[in-house]
Order: C-alpha cells, then sequence, then structure tokens
C-alpha cells in the first residue's frame, strides 16, 4: 500500500483522464509536450490505486532516479521505476548494464530469477524506444507474475486479470535515433494483445 508523504498537487483534467483510465484496466498511450507532466501522471495513478502494483520503465537514468525520490517523498510503496538496462540486471543478468547483454537476454528467451510483479507497466519516454527495448517490453510483459505463481509455476495466461499498459512520451522529444530509437513505437507500436484506447490518448496543443 502506498501513503505516509505528501499527496501530489491535484491533477489536471489530462491527468485525471489517464488515472481513470489506469483504475478501469484500459491500456492507454498518452502523448504529450516534455514539462506537461506525464511523470506527475503516473504518481497520481499510484496513489490513486494504492492495492495496484505499478512497474515504470524509461530510457533515461536521470528521469529514473527524479521519479524514484518523488515516489519516496510522497510515500509511495507501490511504484517500482527502472531504466530498461537496471531492469534488466535486476531481474535477468546482473551484467545486463549494456545493449549486448541485454540482447543475449531478449535471444535466448533468458528466465528471470525473480518474480516480476505488477498490475500495470509504465513505459517513460517511448519515444526513445529501440527494436531491442520494445522486444525487451514484450519479454517483460510475458514474464509478469505474481508470487504465489511464481512458486506455482503458472504462467502470465493463467493468471487473471491481465495487467494493464500505460505509454507515455512525446514523438517530437524522440533523441535517440543514432541508436535506432523510432518514436512510432509510442505513435504505431504493435503491443501484441494490448490495444491502446484511442479515445484516451493525450492530444496536444
Amino acid at each position: 500500500p502506498s501513503g505516509g508523504g505528501t499527496p501530489p498537487p491535484p491533477a489536471s483534467q489530462e491527468q485525471a483522464a489517464v488515472v481513470a483510465s489506469v483504475l478501469a484496466r484500459v491500456h492507454v498511450a498518452c502523448e504529450a509536450v516534455a514539462g506537461s507532466g506525464k511523470t506527475t501522471a503516473v504518481l497520481h495513478c499510484a496513489t490513486a490505486a494504492p492495492g495496484l502494483k505499478f512497474l515504470c520503465l524509461t530510457y533515461n537514468a536521470r528521469l529514473k532516479l527524479q521519479t524514484r525520490q518523488r515516489a519516496r517523498e510522497l510515500g509511495l510503496s507501490n511504484l517500482e521505476v527502472h531504466s530498461f538496462h537496471a531492469m534488466g540486471a535486476r531481474y535477468y543478468d546482473r551484467g545486463c548494464r549494456n545493449d549486448d547483454v541485454l540482447r543475449s537476454v531478449v535471444d535466448g528467451d533468458q528466465p528471470a530469477h525473480s518474480p516480476i510483479v505488477f498490475d500495470c507497466l509504465v513505459i517513460d519516454e517511448a519515444q526513445d524506444l529501440t527494436p531491442l527495448l520494445h522486444r525487451f517490453v514484450l519479454k517483460v510483459l510475458r514474464d509478469r507474475r505474481t508470487e504465489a505463481a511464481w512458486r506455482g509455476g503458472r504462467t502470465l495466461a493463467e493468471m487473471k486479470p491481465p495487467p494493464s499498459l500505460l505509454v507515455l512520451g512525446d514523438s517530437r522529444q524522440s533523441i535517440y535515433q543514432f541508436k535506432d530509437a523510432d518514436p512510432r513505437f509510442l505513435t504505431m507500436a504493435d503491443w501484441g494483445l494490448y490495444n491502446l484506447a484511442a479515445e484516451a490518448q493525450g492530444e496536444r496543443e
């Protein structure tokens, strides 16, 4: 559960719409400019749903640290935040600090060495996703378990309800194209079973 800290500032109309969609377990893609409060929306989601576990992945290590700090200040214990490579190191291979090791984890479909537990997966700064990181996210979704399911050897397909997906970013802010990052992972990505709700997408001026 969450609690014990100062609540975040009041949610804007757009942030409240994201929170409502997440609480309804709707899969959401939200495009918004830098500084518009995407990270704050995630904090509002975690605050509004203390019974749900949120896993937030981002390319930017600085954003990871900032989000962790804000979560601590708010007393949130249901929000776990990692960069993609740190996620790989935490759950798959402790040497996973670069794309080569991450690729071996994905290509070899390496099993997680501890349960990956979440109800909602948040992809922040999705415009910076590369094909490799997109494949890694899909692997994390496949590998997600509850601790009871982990002990019982059950698969994701046997678990109800399935996790929801919240994808955030700004397609005009893609700065890692030299690393094959593609903003279409925000705007046009195939997320498999996860059909992002067009009506819940954030609109920009």
